[in-house]
Parts: C-alpha cells; sequence; structure tokens
C-alpha cells in the first residue's frame, strides 16, 4: 500500500521506544540531534536507530491477489563514551536484543503487512569519535498484499 514503508517504520521505532523508556535519549534518523552531555559537557550514553529497507520479491505466482515480500533490517546503534569499558554498552545491547526477541515476532501497524522479526545480534564497531559503539541488527521481512 501506499503507506507500507512509512507504516513499516513505525512499527519497529515504536518497538524500541516503548520498551526503551528513558534509559537513554534515542536518535531518530534525520531528525536534529543534539548528543548529550552532563553538567561538566561529558558525553552521555545514546542510541540511534537505523532502517534499512533491502529488496523485494514476488512469493506467489499467478494469483489474483499476489502476496509480495521485503527483507530490511533493523539497526540499532549504542553509543558510550570512551574509556569506561565494554560493560554497558554491552547490557544496552542485551536490552536492545530482547526488545525485538521478545514475542510477539509477527507484528503488523495500520499498513505494514506482516513483520517477521529474526533473531538480533551484536556487533562491536569500535571507538568512533569519542565514543565506544556496538550495533544490534535485528532482521525482518515484510509480507503484503496490494491494498
Amino acid at each position: 500500500s501506499a503507506m507500507s514503508y512509512i507504516d513499516t517504520r513505525k512499527a519497529l521505532e515504536l518497538r524500541l521506544k516503548n520498551s526503551w523508556g528513558s534509559t537513554t535519549v534515542i536518535k531518530w534518523e534525520n531528525v536534529r540531534f543534539d548528543p548529550p552531555v552532563d553538567v561538566n559537557k561529558n558525553p552521555r550514553p545514546y542510541i540511534a536507530c537505523l532502517i534499512k529497507n533491502g529488496r523485494g520479491h514476488d512469493i506467489t505466482l499467478g494469483s489474483d491477489n499476489p502476496w509480495t515480500r521485503w527483507e530490511g533490517m533493523v539497526i540499532v546503534q549504542i553509543f558510550v563514551p570512551e574509556f569506561i569499558g565494554t560493560k554497558l554498552a554491552t547490557q544496552y545491547a542485551e536490552t536492545i536484543k530482547n526488545i525485538y526477541l521478545a514475542l510477539p515476532r509477527n507484528i503488523q501497524y495500520l499498513n505494514s503487512g506482516i513483520i517477521r522479526l529474526y533473531a538480533p545480534y551484536a556487533t562491536e564497531a569500535g571507538v568512533v569519535g569519542g565514543y565506544y559503539v556496538v550495533n544490534v541488527t535485528t532482521p525482518y521481512r515484510r509480507d503484503a498484499q496490494l491494498p
């Protein structure tokens, strides 16, 4: 449908937002963001949410009402100040992994179609610009019919 990409993003972002709460601030894609600092202007942890849409393909042949499947990834980037070790970033990664691993693994939001979440995994990206970064990637697929 016309809104399926928008509704898919909403479903995947809401999953994170509703469960992460006020643990840290969240940087959303293409929204103005100032990395948080404490009273002494030292960096504070935050996370960023990225949705990467992948390829689409037909999953029914010769049907009057065909289904299409799209693939994608949710990437949640964890930023903690450098030189504090890996424990906090790893704890955050565990939390995010569990958010996307939790039931239900099939979700839907308005015209998103049926979104199936697959097992998340964490990848250490090392130190980038004064932050130690860990990426938690959750692959998904989305099945939908034309409206």
